[in-house]
This record gives structure tokens, C-alpha cells and sequence, in this order.
């Protein structure tokens, strides 16, 4: 789940696939933990009181919310996320100065690089993955719950393959 620290940012749509162009960003996406590891959890305590996992639809939902210390100096609604955005622009900017590359990487052409920065809308918001997302997920009983060896740590995967839902943000102005 993602980390609000805006508490403006609770109230949401959940209009349809995200309709932007987004196989480049579901190309390399950075999961911390592996997320059927909480599915599986969700299941244990399921199990625990009787209630098949089937009753309750599982998605993942994957978000990138502002949360930083150089950003939300007291800021709410649409000006953090603006502002969010502004701070990590400019430390990709500096980053990629100091190891001596364009800004828009190694995998991308400059004409791809402009029509993705021109029709690539920001959102803020989170995208919704289907169960089937990151693979099958062990059922309750078959692992050991205290350890950690089935499940991955810091992956980076390729979702090219699954068309998320975007939920969007209703912020203040």
C-alpha cells in the first residue's frame, strides 16, 4: 500500500487501463518486497478464521507518492505532488550530469524522449495489477510463514505484459 503522507490523497477514481503509453515504464519497475508475500499473509489470516481466499478479489496496488525530505515543506494536495515532481526531476537531472549521460538514458532516442515527456501526462495516482501479476503465490500452509526464502527481495521486473487500472488522485488545488 502506499505511504500517504498528504491526506488529501485518499479520495480517488478509478476510471479504466491506463490509457497513456506506458510499455517503457512497465519495462523496469522496482518492487521492494516481493508483493505475494502479502498476499499469501492475507491468505494465512484468511485461513485462520475460516474464510476462503477466493470471497475477497486480491490486485496489487503499486504507488509512488511524495515522500521525501527535501519535498512536502508543508504542502498539500496538488502543490506536493508538483512540487514532488519538481525535486525528482531535478536529482535525475544532477544524477545523470554526474555520470556523464542525457537525461533521457541509454535506452531511449531523443525524438522518443520528447514525445514521451510531451504525451506522457504525470499523474497522481497508482495502478492496480491483476492476482495472476507476479506469479503464483504459494498457498497457506505449503511454507513456512516466518522465512523468507520463497519469497524475492528488491526486484525489477517487466509488467510489459499486464495492463494496469490507474487510479487518479482527486487533489486540492
Amino acid at each position: 500500500m502506499p505511504h500517504f503522507q498528504n491526506s488529501q490523497a485518499t479520495d480517488f477514481d478509478l476510471p479504466c487501463q491506463d490509457p497513456r503509453p506506458t510499455k517503457t515504464d512497465l519495462s523496469h519497475v522496482a518492487v521492494g518486497v516481493d508483493p505475494r508475500r502479502n498476499v499469501f499473509l492475507w491468505w494465512s489470516l484468511l485461513a485462520k478464521y475460516d474464510v476462503p481466499p477466493s470471497s475477497i478479489p486480491i490486485r496489487y496496488l503499486y504507488s509512488v507518492w511524495p515522500h521525501h525530505s527535501t519535498t512536502n515543506r508543508g504542502l498539500k494536495g496538488r502543490g506536493a505532488f508538483d512540487e514532488f515532481l519538481r525535486a525528482m526531476d531535478a536529482g535525475w537531472a544532477k544524477w545523470m550530469a554526474d555520470i556523464k549521460k542525457p537525461l533521457r538514458g541509454d535506452l531511449l532516442s531523443e525524438e522518443e524522449h520528447a514525445r514521451l515527456s510531451r504525451d506522457l501526462p504525470d499523474v497522481a495516482g497508482f495502478w492496480l495489477f491483476g492476482p495472476d501479476t507476479f506469479g503464483v503465490v504459494p498457498a497457506v500452509g505449503s511454507v513456512v510463514l516466518d522465512t523468507g526464502a520463497q519469497w524475492e527481495a528488491k526486484m525489477v521486473v517487466d509488467l510489459t505484459q499486464h495492463i494496469p487500472e490507474l487510479g487518479v488522485f482527486k487533489l486540492d488545488a
